[in-house]
C-alpha cells in the first residue's frame, strides 16, 4: 500500500466551523465531483483491486472521474483500466509527470492520487464524504492514512 493524497481545486470562503457529526458518515452527502488520478507501468496484478476499492463512493453520492495515466506498459493494465470504467491516457515514464499529465485533464472539483498497488480501506468515501462538505476544509488538502501489506524490507 502507499500513500494517497487529495486537494481541491475550488477556492471557497467558506467561514463554518462545526464538525461533521460522527452520524453523518453513513448519510449520502450532496453529490462532490472527484477525480481520481492513478500512474501505472505494467500494473494488472494491482490495479483491479484499486479500482474496486473506489466502487462504494458513487453510493455515497461521489462522482468518480478515473484517469489512469500509463507509461507503455506490455501487460493489460489498458484492458483493466478501460473495464473498470476509467479514462485512460498514456504519459512520459514518472509517477510525477504522469500524476500532473493526468491532474490536467482532470474535471473534479478534489483530485486524490491514488497509486496503483493501494486499495483505499473501508469507510475511505464517508470520511472523504464529511471532509470535503465542510465549510473549513474548502481551501485545504488531505491525506488519508495507510499500512502496508508486508513488513519486508522491500515494503
Amino acid at each position: 500500500m502507499r500513500n494517497t493524497s487529495m486537494t481541491n481545486r475550488k477556492i471557497s470562503t467558506g467561514t463554518d466551523d462545526s464538525v461533521g457529526e460522527p452520524e453523518k458518515l453513513h448519510q449520502k452527502q450532496p453529490q462532490i465531483t472527484l477525480s481520481v488520478i492513478i500512474p501505472t507501468l505494467n500494473a494488472s496484478s494491482t490495479l483491479s483491486q484499486t479500482l474496486a476499492s473506489l466502487s462504494t463512493a458513487r453510493e455515497r453520492g461521489i462522482k468518480l472521474e478515473i484517469i489512469v495515466v500509463d507509461a507503455n506498459s506490455q501487460d493489460d493494465t489498458k484492458t483493466l483500466a478501460l473495464n473498470g470504467g476509467a479514462k485512460f491516457i498514456t504519459g512520459e515514464k514518472g509517477r510525477g509527470t504522469q500524476l500532473h499529465r493526468g491532474a490536467q485533464i482532470a474535471l473534479g472539483e478534489w483530485l486524490l492520487f491514488l497509486h496503483a498497488d493501494t486499495v483505499l480501506a473501508t469507510g475511505w468515501d464517508a470520511s472523504f464524504a464529511v471532509f470535503t462538505n465542510h465549510p473549513s476544509n474548502a481551501e485545504r488538502g488531505g491525506v488519508f492514512t495507510f499500512t502496508l501489506d508486508t513488513n519486508g524490507f522491500k515494503a
